[in-house]
């Protein structure tokens, strides 16, 4: 396993802990403590511990194991690897909070404020977990199943046994402590949701600009980001101009936008903010198919009659000829063959990113393997 690998799964874990531990601090010292009963098993935990049967944490325990032990066997490997460790971790850092830090009233007489946190907190923690493709467990494991085995509508029925067990709360407690939990679940879903969008949040910009090659090569080479080139014509001017697509993070867009004001401080500049990107751009298959038509460009650009055909920019296709003068013909047509060979085992392949991995070492090797022969 590479160093890059290990990075990554090191950062996975540390995201799952941290958002779980995060969740389990919200829900015992603001949720528990205050009895709002909102959010599924541990909102009927707090229903349970009024009962005096078992404490909220150890009720949550037993639940939560009883429901991942179902979820293995009818889910299977798959889901224990993806919720598994975050159930069992929440599970029992509540019952040991419980024993460490026992808890006979809430922190504050601000029961409001201890709201905010008991919706904050555990709504931060589920909306990394979400976003990382995991989740933890409770709830959402019988949705799993429901989602499985039947076509029933998940949402509301989950929706509608939320619902039941805060109204519960106003029987079991009193009025003012059911109306906070019914503010708490009518808020904590747009909280999830807000957090998700922040955590994936991304800047989209339109830039109408008159020399796009400038603007092109600082996103390519020194963001490290793609981009859309597209030819338009001033609706009052008449003038042909071109419209720069591309989507950044915050700190790109920054760059990006000082940059532009900078090098082409008449260009026009629309940035929008954005939370989903789909297509293109995002895909190893992708890369292997933009590297089959850059080759097959420079391959048309060996000859001045054919650059022409290119349907990109003067600049674009100047930087084109150069290329073609430097490459030889052999090494453009092994370089295709290669690219070729990679896109058709890409599509069937289980070690997809193996496959490129090889293909870009054997792109690299061509010259040294002419010399040898």
């Amino acid at each position: 396993m590479s160093t890059k690998d290990l990075k990554e799964k090191g950062t996975h874990f540390l995201l799952l802990t941290g958002s779980t531990l995060l969740m389990a601090v919200g829900t015992y010292f603001f949720k528990f403590t205050n009895n709002f009963t909102f959010g599924g098993i541990t909102g009927l935990a707090v229903l349970i511990a009024k009962t005096g049967v078992m404490s909220a944490g150890d009720f949550n325990l037993i639940a939560s194991m009883i429901l991942l032990l179902i979820g293995m066997i009818i889910l299977g490997r798959k889901f224990a690897a993806t919720t598994a460790y975050c159930s069992i971790l929440l599970s029992v850092t509540l019952s040991l909070l419980e024993r460490i830090c026992p808890m006979t009233q809430p922190l504050t007489d601000q029961p409001m404020l201890e709201l905010c946190f008991a919706i904050a907190l555990p709504a931060l923690g589920s909306a990394v977990l979400f976003n990382i493709g995991s989740s933890s467990g409770g709830t959402d494991i019988i949705a799993m199943i429901l989602k499985k085995y039947s076509s029933f509508d998940i949402g509301h029925a989950l929706l509608a046994s939320d619902i039941l067990i805060t109204i519960a709360g106003f029987f079991v407690f009193d009025i003012k402590t059911g109306l906070y939990s019914l503010l708490g679940l009518t808020v904590r879903s747009f909280m999830v949701d807000s957090f998700i969008e922040s955590l994936n949040l991304s800047k989209y910009f339109n830039v109408v600009c008159d020399h796009p090659e400038v603007i092109c090569d600082f996103i390519v080479h020194t963001l490290n980001r793609s981009a859309s080139v597209c030819h338009a014509r001033g609706a009052y001017s008449g003038q042909d101009k071109y419209i720069i697509l591309t989507a950044l993070n915050r700190a790109q867009a920054v760059q990006l936008r000082n940059f532009i004001r900078q090098n082409e401080p008449t260009a026009f500049i629309l940035i929008s903010n954005t939370s989903e990107i789909i297509g293109k751009g995002f895909d190893g298959g992708n890369l292997i198919a933009g590297l089959g038509k850059h080759f097959r460009d420079v391959l048309v650009s060996k000859d001045p009659a054919t650059v022409q055909l290119l349907e990109v920019s003067a600049g674009i296709k100047a930087r084109y000829a150069k290329q073609a003068a430097d490459c030889q013909v052999d090494f453009l047509y092994e370089a295709l063959k290669i690219v070729e060979q990679c896109e058709m085992q890409y599509k069937v392949r289980m070690e997809k990113r193996l496959c490129i991995e090889l293909a870009l070492i054997k792109l690299c090797q061509i010259n040294e393997l002419k010399k040898k022969i």
